[in-house]
């Protein structure tokens, strides 16, 4: 059995996905702190005072901002400390705090935290020593030469030879009493600095002015943090090597997104599905992960995280079919051109690569086609995994898709998702890998296979053709591996496969081809009409009169694929394609040819 599948969903990856796929980066903002140096909440109109801290007799003059507003007061909350005059002149009268408050006409307020000094304190003052006029660091009335901190009470400031620094960068020292790592800015602490800073060949995480985590390099964000990116923005992530950019922003909420490493960019699609957010690579990123936190006014919040992918290694197996091996979790074996993936608790025998390899070799050989490699984005492998398994526990294997992709499920129905462009697979049940039945040949594989290497190769055709051709090539196939005589082999493989007496007319034949049967019971059919069509296009065509129906059949669905999106030859295209390739009468032949080869025909059965 082979999967339907519509242009927007071909094996498994979703075609428009594929156009975009971009990978993201993104950084937080940090809040700004209030410190003491600014106003305590939100105005209309701030005040401030110049640099340099206050020692009695010491005056300044208070500065709102904007300048338009029209102060109606000023007030000290301490006049033994703090004097304020109705022009905003402060005098500092003894060693204390007082909060100025102004009030503007309007009722509005601000509000400064100002502290007087003692004569023997260490500060920053703003005067002219030796005839230089600016912020000196002084302790006890002398300037201080020592390198270090000290404050105006207001802010801190670094010093050098007794005046503040012009310096910017990552400073140690001690301030407000810790000792650590702080950002300067031309001598100044930036205490309601939080963000990522640059400094000496590293970045810094500063949070409120203090230095923290670093990492080598210039840097947007560090790995395992939450980072915000906007569209069309790059953000250089946890080492400069890897970089992320968001390209794109969906209505549905999904991203398009583009992830660098070294220079080399793969894309990279955030897919928003239910309440579940899901990161799709089309390639496989073996050193980092990305997690997909939230979208929110068009705003992309996620994060990046470095990994040591442990990808999983196959089950040794002899090869020999008298060893047998039950898998103990999710495991999986592999040959030269094939790959088996199971869950736990699967049997299977010792030998069952090598049959596999062998039904493959006669598959090819019998349509004349060889294995395909396909050029496909890992995102089907991803997306295949969680659908059999719910989960990418295989994740990294055969990342390059150089094998044939085999799962097994006993909860899903066998099949064949294959396509000539992207990811294609067989899924199948435990019982196709009983390969050393003596009683009857396994030949679900045979089956599956032949869909596989006809639809990487060529045209999906309408459900008779694909199924038929399928169980063709099986029947070719099985007659080479089961040893019994040719009546044997009519009753127990290809009778399951013959179609009713009378089941087609030469009135009906065409309808039923384009039409198909109805899903239940009947549906069976599909496999009978197919196999014995293909056997009378065979015969009477030749070996290759399936196959030939590739080049004209490709144009046709391509044509078809833009018009309607369905990736299979309609009933009513595949019709024409056989009328005009070989007779306008080529249905009504084939009744003709069910009547004088009754062996292609058994009893009417009953569908139920």
């Amino acid at each position: 059995m082979y999967q339907r599948r519509r242009k927007d969903n071909k094996g498994i990856i979703i075609r428009a996905v594929a156009l975009i796929l971009t990978l993201l980066m993104i950084m937080t903002s940090f809040s700004k702190i209030i410190t003491n140096a600014e106003t305590k909440s939100k105005k209309s109109f701030t005040v401030s005072v110049v640099a340099g801290a206050m020692q009695p007799g010491d005056t300044k003059k208070i500065t709102v901002s904007p300048k338009n507003v029209k102060v109606k007061s000023y007030k000290s909350s301490n006049k033994k400390v703090l004097k304020v005059n109705s022009k905003g002149k402060l005098k500092a009268l003894k060693k204390g705090t007082a909060t100025v408050t102004v009030t503007a006409k309007n009722g509005q307020k601000s509000s400064i935290v100002i502290k007087v000094f003692g004569k023997n304190s260490d500060i920053i003052v703003d005067r002219k020593i030796n005839g230089k006029k600016g912020l000196w660091h002084i302790k006890s009335g002398k300037v201080v030469k020592k390198t270090g901190f000290a404050t105006d009470g207001i802010d801190w400031y670094y010093t050098q030879k007794g005046k503040v620094s012009k310096k910017t960068g990552i400073i140690k020292g001690k301030v407000n009493g810790e000792n650590a790592q702080w950002y300067v800015k031309k001598g100044k602490v930036q205490l309601s600095c939080s963000d990522y800073i640059y400094d000496k060949g590293y970045t810094y995480k500063v949070v409120n002015g203090k230095a923290g985590k670093k990492a080598k390099g210039k840097l947007d964000a560090f790995f395992d943090e939450e980072i915000c990116l906007s569209e069309n923005e790059t953000k250089v992530i946890g080492e400069e090597k890897i970089s992320f950019r968001v390209d794109a922003i969906y209505e549905s909420g999904n991203v398009g997104c583009t992830f660098i490493e070294d220079g080399k960019e793969s894309e990279v699609i955030l897919e928003v599905d239910g309440d579940s957010k899901n990161v799709l690579y089309t390639k496989f990123i073996k050193d980092y992960k990305i997690d997909f936190i939230k979208i929110e006014n068009r705003k992309v919040y996620i994060k990046i995280s470095k990994k040591n992918t442990e990808i999983k290694k196959p089950m040794a197996i002899s090869g020999q079919a008298g060893n047998h091996y039950t898998t103990t979790d999710y495991e999986y074996i592999e040959s030269d051109n094939l790959i088996i993936f199971m869950p736990k608790g699967i049997s299977f025998d010792g030998n069952i690569l090598v049959k596999f390899e062998e039904y493959m070799k006669s598959v090819e050989k019998n349509t004349g086609l060889q294995r395909k490699q396909i050029e496909s984005n890992y995102v089907g492998f991803q997306v295949m995994q969680k659908y059999v398994y719910g989960t990418d526990v295989f994740e990294g294997v055969d990342s390059e898709y150089k094998k044939v992709h085999v799962y097994i499920n006993d909860n899903i129905h066998p099949n064949c998702s294959a396509v000539r462009e992207g990811y294609s697979a067989i899924i199948m049940d435990s019982y196709a890998l009983k390969v050393n039945d003596p009683d009857k040949l396994e030949t679900t594989f045979i089956h599956e296979y032949t869909h596989y290497n006809h639809l990487t190769n060529g045209t999906s055709f309408n459900p008779i053709m694909n199924e038929g051709y399928a169980a063709y090539i099986e029947m070719k196939a099985a007659r080479e591996f089961v040893k019994v005589s040719d009546e044997d082999f009519h009753y127990n493989y290809l009778y399951g496969y013959l179609m009713d007496e009378g089941e087609l007319t030469e009135a009906n034949a065409e309808k039923i081809f384009t039409e198909g049967y109805p899903d239940g019971p009947e549906h069976t059919k599909t496999y009978n009409y197919g196999y014995v069509f293909m056997e009378y296009l065979h015969q009477t065509y030749g070996s290759k009169a399936f196959t030939n129906l590739f080049k004209e059949g490709n144009k046709i669905l391509d044509k078809q694929v833009e018009e309607t999106g369905m990736g299979d030859l309609s009933g009513e295209n595949t019709a024409k394609l056989l009328k005009k390739t070989y007779s306008n009468n080529i249905f009504k032949d084939f009744v003709k040819w069910i009547g004088e080869h009754p062996e292609y025909t058994r009893e009417a059965q009953v569908y139920e």
